[in-house]
């Protein structure tokens, strides 16, 4: 779009005439002129007020340099702001001066035939160029000191500093040299000769930081970073940015927000930054004999008061010519004023220096390009727009009626014929822009809610009754709504947002909260709209709706409802979730059945039963409600029946932050009578022990621990080694977990040791088995009948050992008789020692085990744990037990104090406590021996009496001597019958001589030793005290 971006004034007072070169400074009011007999000559500029409008001028000051006799022009002159140093090409060689006092400060003068140079104000260096070779010079006041020099192919055309590389172009290609390394590499190849122009462009809001070559009366732009990296470019490519002349540059320069060039038609010709598009011609008439020479002055930060403003000074040879810059505010207003908000916007985008536009409300702007994007249905655009104008929420939604409920219209006092009725491919765009609006804004709305709610909790605010109101379906709240502003209302730049409400959110402001209510409301329409976008979108964005509802949300229950089932069976699993965010729990399980959610579009029977699991296991869970996990409870059963491993986990998979096994309301009995009642058709015991994901669609499948739980290592070996057969497996590994983590009140112990009892199969094909000799650990090759009696067995026997709440007394009254393995684990914790023996000697005729049943209570009353180890893994290899619950509890029975976690057979061996310790009933450790010698001995038993009298004997006296250092030697020979032959107890006596010699001598040791060492204390101590005293006497002499 053409326009004015420069007005042109002629400049009085200017008499030099021949001018090669110009340059500016100080604000504008100093000005350079270099001539081509090689004059430099200094004018003062200044502005007058007039009347008839504004006058410019300038005055001449001193002549800096006087033309010599060879009468070689001043060419090139560039202002150094920051070194403060005005730089030019004079009699060949390169000049510096100060540009504030006019005085020469240094010089390159080494050669008189430069003709081009370079400045790197950020580098602090120049490069200059004398025929085919370039030197690169440091700038360090008051002169330039050489750095490097380099060899060129050609002469240069055109030189450019940028960053540590020069950019050189020569007849027919641009080139880039490195002033580090000295490497170079061509950039860019030119079709035909041409004046060459390079000029760096900083960084803006619209294009990293480049490089604008010229090609004839096109420029390109180049990466600036790849350039000095050495990267060649391609003309034509289709990435690359363009520029149009009208004519072949002379020069190009950056005057922000604008290009500004020197044209060889002697015209000045103006781009805009942001775009690229030509905007203005200003034509300059010239001698024949003259080219064009101009100066940018440009303005940094809050323009001084006697500052000319940003200007481009342009000099034909003996007229100057000032090219003022329209102020920025204006242009904008006028662009504003033709409708053309976009340019506006870039413009404003683009402009580095933010007091230029100080006045202007570019949030108006925004708003204003929204409401003119929505009138041609760029909806995307215009819902940009609204939030870069940080426009009220309500106001924009009052746009988008389509998407909002009609209760919810009646509520905002939307008139429904107001805003536009969208349908097809406009609807389906409209709900895009709406999504995105919704996505932005509801961060901020929902973090005022929830400050909302906490306020009208503590009755901190009390709601207004003057305005209307809806049931918003939100935990029973309602929300009131003022009227929001339409389209059509006027605008000013100056004063602000159009169509704000009075009510619009600072999302800057946490702490006020004007009227709880509107806030509320405020966040159900934002979520209730999303969600009706989100289902209009083409495709429909199903996964977000489910993301949307499964995490915290407002949205209107009642509306979202109808919506998501009028979109069929594949929107189930979003309704559920609409349903459950709300806490609408009853809704929930009345659709959660397997006819309505598993379809042929819908859930498959696996997400079904996964999904249902999850949210069963969140309501067993739920702590805030008892009435929630009962119905959780009663829902179970359809999921236990499908599978019963997934049903159980629900019960006992505790999840990450809850401290109890959860049920609240609902007792342990409860759930054991349930779970009996129960019959699972299916037993997959696959050993996944997760839920998967909690949405049956788009989840990662059955990967482990997606849902995430604490108790993974009990749950999963307690489930790893059942078999949910029945109704009352599953109440076996519900109550086994329990007691395995330590929950089970100690009267489930025991109500878990019955289960055990009474699932043992009783089936004729048992009746023949050996109870006493069964392999329980192999079942390879069983039955289901003899599988199931072999894991109920080992799981007793395990608990029997380990677990110290039951009550031996009451689990002996329905223990059966025929285990015998179990009672003698039942008898020891009542202490009975001896009958314990005699099941072990008489009953299962297993000296192994009776002999490793002493070792343990020996080490647990000496306190000598690698004995305790060593005879429980003894034990086990001797019986059906477990090694691993033997260890268990031995450890636990020797420290004897402390809570513990009990484990199954297949349990990991780690502990949370210790075992109580087991009533020992004995007065020496050694007692427990002469209790198997006595039962061994004891002519009353039947069994004992058919042993050959020489064997029994035997058998005592190598136990004897197995165990000489256990027990007392006289107790032991009391034992003994008197007419015992003493030639049967020379070995055990040779034994115990040796052990107590032996032990005589290492006490004799020890005692010597510790003489020793008393001695050499006292020695030491004697001495530090007779040291002490001499001190002190030759203190007192002192």
């Amino acid at each position: 779009m053409q326009r004015n971006v420069f007005e042109r004034h002629p400049v009085d007072g200017f008499r030099t005439s021949k001018v090669e070169s110009i340059s500016v400074t100080g604000q504008g009011r100093r000005l350079f002129a270099g001539t081509s007999e090689g004059n430099l000559i200094l004018y003062e500029s200044r502005i007058e007020n007039t009347a008839s409008g504004k006058i410019y001028s300038c005055r001449s000051g001193d002549t800096i340099r006087k033309a010599t006799k060879d009468k070689k022009a001043v060419q090139s002159l560039v202002i150094v702001e920051s070194w403060r140093l005005i730089i030019g090409i004079m009699d060949g060689s390169i000049y510096a001066f100060d540009s504030q006092f006019s005085q020469l400060l240094g010089s390159i003068a080494d050669a008189k035939t430069y003709h081009l140079f370079a400045v790197g104000e950020r580098q602090n260096g120049v490069v200059v160029v004398n025929k085919k070779k370039l030197s690169h010079y440091g700038w360090q006041h008051p002169g330039f000191t050489l750095r490097r020099e380099f060899n060129l192919i050609d002469v240069p055309k055109s030189i450019a500093y940028v960053k540590n590389s020069v950019i050189i172009a020569y007849k027919k290609f641009y080139e880039c040299l490195d002033l580090t390394s000295g490497l170079t590499s061509r950039i860019l190849d030119v079709e035909r000769e041409h004046k060459m122009v390079i000029t760096e462009c900083p960084t803006n809001a619209f294009r990293r930081e480049t490089i604008l070559l010229s090609l004839g009366a096109q420029g390109v732009f180049l990466d600036a970073d790849a350039v000095a990296q050495g990267q060649s470019f391609a003309f034509g490519s289709a990435n690359e940015e363009r520029l149009e002349w009208s004519a072949m540059p002379n020069a190009v320069e950056i005057l922000n927000p604008f290009i500004v060039s020197c044209l060889s038609d002697s015209s000045i010709e103006i781009h805009s930054l942001s775009n690229l598009v030509a905007l203005q011609k200003i034509s300059i008439s010239t001698p024949s004999s003259q080219s064009l020479s101009f100066a940018i002055n440009r303005e940094e930060g809050i323009p001084p008061v006697n500052s000319l403003g940003q200007h481009v000074f342009v000099c034909n040879g003996d007229q100057l010519t000032a090219l003022k810059m329209v102020p920025l505010a204006t242009q904008v207003e006028a662009l504003v004023a033709s409708n053309c908000h976009e340019e506006a916007l870039r413009l404003c985008q683009v402009c580095e220096n933010k007091n230029l536009i100080a006045g202007i409300d570019v949030r108006c702007i925004y708003e204003a390009n929204a409401f003119a994007m929505l009138a041609k249905g760029d909806f995307e655009k215009a819902v940009q727009n609204f939030i870069l104008a940080k426009t009220d929420f309500l106001t924009v939604a009052a746009n988008f009626p389509d998407f909002i409920p009609h209760n919810l219209q009646n509520a905002l006092s939307i008139n429904p014929n107001q805003g536009k009725k969208y349908s097809g491919s406009v609807l389906q765009r409209a709900a895009a822009a709406v999504a995105i609006l919704c996505d932005h804004h509801r961060p901020a709305i929902l973090r005022r809610a929830e400050k909302a709610d906490k306020v009208r909790e503590v009755g901190f605010m009390a709601s207004s009754s003057a305005k209307p109101s809806f049931s918003t379906g939100y935990k029973g709240s309602a929300a009131s709504f003022s009227g929001a502003s339409m389209m059509g209302s006027s605008m000013s730049i100056s004063s602000g947002l159009m169509g704000t409400s009075a009510s619009a959110i600072d999302e800057n402001d946490e702490d006020y909260i004007a009227n709880p209510d509107e806030e509320i409301g405020r966040a159900i329409l934002c979520d209730t709209m999303y969600l009706f976008a989100l289902m209009n979108c083409a495709p429909p964005k199903k996964n977000v709706v489910i993301d949307l509802l499964k995490g915290t949300n407002r949205c209107q229950i009642e509306s979202c409802s109808v919506l998501l089932a009028s979109n069929g069976d594949s929107y189930i699993e979003a309704l559920l979730w609409l349903y459950r965010s709300q806490n609408q729990h009853a809704r929930v399980l009345a659709a959660l059945t397997e006819d309505k959610c598993v379809t042929g579009t819908g859930w498959t029977r696996d997400q079904f039963y996964r999904w249902t699991a999850e949210y069963l296991q969140w309501l067993w869970y739920h702590e805030d409600d008892v009435n929630l996990p009962k119905q959780a409870l009663a829902a179970l059963k359809s999921v236990l029946e499908y599978d019963a491993e997934l049903g159980l986990c629900v019960l006992v998979c505790r999840p990450v932050g809850k401290t109890s096994f959860g049920g609240k309301g609902v007792t342990i009995t409860e759930v054991l009578t349930f779970l009996r009642s129960t019959s699972p058709k299916q037993n997959y015991n696959r050993g996944q022990l997760n839920f998967g994901a909690s949405s049956g669609t788009g989840s990662k499948g059955k990967e482990k621990g997606v849902f995430g739980w604490q108790n993974e290592k009990i749950v999963s070996q307690v489930l790893a080694d059942a078999y949910l057969a029945n109704g009352h497996a599953l109440a076996v590994a519900f109550l086994e977990c329990l007691v395995s983590s330590g929950e089970a009140p100690a009267n489930m112990h025991d109500e878990f040791a019955q289960l055990l009892v009474e699932g043992l199969p009783m089936d004729a094909e048992l009746e023949h088995i050996n109870h006493d000799t069964i392999d329980l650990a192999d079942l390879t090759t069983d039955s289901e009948t003899l599988r199931m009696y072999k894991i109920y067995r080992r799981k007793l026997q395990a608990f029997l050992s380990i677990s110290p709440e039951y009550h031996p007394q009451r689990v002996l009254k329905f223990l059966p008789r025929t285990y015998l393995q179990e009672n003698a684990l039942v008898l020891s914790r009542l202490g009975r020692h001896r009958e314990v023996l005699k099941i072990y000697l008489h009953q299962l005729n297993n000296q192994d085990l009776a002999e490793h049943y002493c070792s343990r209570i020996y080490g647990i009353m000496v306190g000598d744990m690698g004995i305790v180890e060593a005879a429980a893994s003894a034990s086990a290899s001797a019986s059906n037990m477990s090694t691993n619950a033997s260890k268990v509890a031995n450890k636990s029975g020797a420290a004897g104090q402390g809570k513990r976690a009990f484990f199954m057979v297949t349990n990991p061996l780690t502990t949370a406590g210790a075992l109580p310790a087991v009533p020992i009933n004995l007065s020496t450790p050694g007692e427990i021996y002469l209790i198997l010698f006595e039962v061994i001995l004891d002519v009353e038993e039947e069994a004992i009496q058919q042993m050959h009298r020489d064997a029994k004997f035997d058998l005592v006296v190598s136990l004897a001597e197995k165990y000489y250092d256990r027990f007392d030697v006289n107790a032991f020979l009391e034992l003994l019958p008197r007419n015992t032959p003493v030639s049967v107890l020379v070995k055990y006596f040779q034994i115990v001589y040796e052990y107590q010699s032996s032990r005589k001598r290492n006490l004799q040791i020890v005692h010597q030793l510790l003489r020793t060492r008393e001695v050499y204390v006292r020695t030491v101590s004697t001495a530090k005290d007779g040291s002490n005293n001499s001190n002190t006497a030759n203190s007192t002499r002192k």
